[in-house]
């Protein structure tokens, strides 16, 4: 089975399904019968909804049939008394796949055990990952390793919940236990010698996160939340931002720009952090739902620079492009930006592919940014030109237009220039116009 797949195209069919459920259990069923072993217990339990909700009895029975007693799945058994499932309420047949399934829970829940998978220190630096419900450790491992891939100072480490969700999958509650085994993991490598230590959750593992550094003495250096489902902020707000204060936490949020549940808790988390925390982030993912991204975090590129998706901080970036040398370089103007010169900047090069401020040994220096059109552009102010920060960003922005599939990567770059041109060339770019550059991916 393929779980970031199979997440994909059940968010997508949630979101056609929003439109009608006939055109949700087409689309479904077609991607089903495509491929069948990449999917798993969710997608048959959402074959069996929509069929419900489209009066398919036949259907539901089918697909639920399949799971059970084909293929030896269960369910919570909430889950089995959804409404779209009414229509077989009374139905002998349903009543006893649903009576098996439940006995199945009831065996699990029993045994089940929270599993943390750290056994050693093994690199430099330690990323605790957390899932989500209807997910599992391995879940969160595969999506965290898309984050971390290629960086070897790093060792991923998960924490699996205890409370079984369905087959092969847990779940969180949100309450006053559930969150400990999270909380002992991270406080039990507070002392193993790691450089750093980064926690990352989706969903309602950023709850679980939240709780544990809230209500206990665990603390990490960062914590990454995406599409973060966080009860506790409504519950314990004035708690939680003077723990991340005190404890001083970087926070990075991301969330999908049509994730309609997640978001508004993503802009009011940022918005109460950002009242007392300087080291707060959030970046809303465009034509995202509920889901985990490729691609979407920060970019370490190596031991001394860090690029960290775009965010208002004027206080670092003004100054930057109130530098004539600056200005003259990158807009061939010769007056100082100000405060909606530079929003408009920054707002147009988010909206229209990925823009990153440059972290240099702990210092923002710059930012750079890799366009839809594939044009990059990229600032780096002057007490920190000529370190080579410059070519290995623009290096780290021709690896991402390759993940990103495009064919070729251009920069604009004045006559006048020297500097940036000598540095596009250095790293293979070719004079195409009278300042116009590319690179052939």
């Amino acid at each position: 089975m393929d779980a970031k797949k199979e997440n994909d195209i059940l968010e997508k069919t949630l979101a056609i399904a929003e439109s009608g459920y006939p055109e949700a259990y087409q689309f479904l069923m077609d991607a089903y019968e495509a491929c069948p072993e990449s999917y798993g217990p969710q997608t048959l339990y959402f074959l069996s909804c929509l069929a419900g909700g489209t009066d398919k009895k036949t259907d539901v029975l089918m697909w639920l049939k399949k799971a059970i007693s084909d293929c030896g799945w269960w369910y919570r058994p909430e889950v089995l008394e959804d409404d779209d499932l009414g229509l077989l309420k009374d139905e002998q047949e349903f009543l006893s796949l649903k009576a098996v399934s439940d006995a199945r829970y009831a065996e699990a829940a029993a045994s089940s055990k929270a599993c943390f998978s750290w056994m050693k220190k093994t690199a430099e630096n330690l990323f605790l990952a957390v899932h989500g419900n209807t997910q599992n450790a391995e879940t969160a491992r595969a999506d965290w390793e898309t984050v971390l891939a290629g960086k070897d100072c790093w060792q991923i480490e998960t924490i699996q919940s205890g409370e079984p969700d369905g087959y092969g999958t847990y779940r969180w509650s949100y309450d006053e236990t559930s969150y400990l085994p999270v909380a002992d993991a991270m406080e039990a490598v507070q002392d193993k010698g790691y450089g750093k230590i980064m926690c990352g959750g989706f969903s309602a593992g950023c709850d679980m996160l939240l709780r544990a550094v809230t209500f206990t003495s665990a603390r990490c250096d960062v914590l990454m939340l995406q599409s973060p489902w966080i009860p506790v902020l409504q519950e314990h707000s004035d708690e939680l931002v003077r723990a991340i204060e005190q404890k001083n936490i970087a926070v990075r949020i991301f969330c999908g720009s049509e994730d309609e549940d997640c978001l508004p808790l993503a802009k009011k988390l940022y918005a109460v952090l950002n009242q007392v925390c300087p080291n707060v982030t959030l970046t809303v993912q465009e034509n995202c739902r509920h889901q985990f991204p490729s691609g979407c975090l920060e970019r370490s590129i190596d031991e001394e620079i860090r690029l960290i998706p775009y965010y208002r901080n004027d206080a670092v970036s003004l100054p930057w492009y109130q530098d004539l040398d600056v200005c003259k370089q990158v807009d061939n103007r010769d007056t100082p930006y100000d405060l909606e010169l530079l929003h408009r900047m920054y707002d147009y090069l988010s909206a229209n592919g990925d823009c990153y401020y440059i972290e240099y040994q702990g210092v923002l220096v710059g930012d750079v940014s890799l366009c839809k059109d594939g044009e990059i552009a990229i600032v780096v102010c002057k007490p920190y030109q000529n370190r080579h920060i410059g070519r290995r960003c623009v290096m780290d922005m021709i690896k991402l237009a390759r993940e990103k599939g495009m064919d070729r990567v251009t920069a604009n770059i004045y006559s006048f220039n020297g500097q940036s041109r000598k540095m596009f060339l250095s790293v293979g770019f070719v004079k195409t116009g009278e300042e116009w550059y590319v690179y052939q991916l």
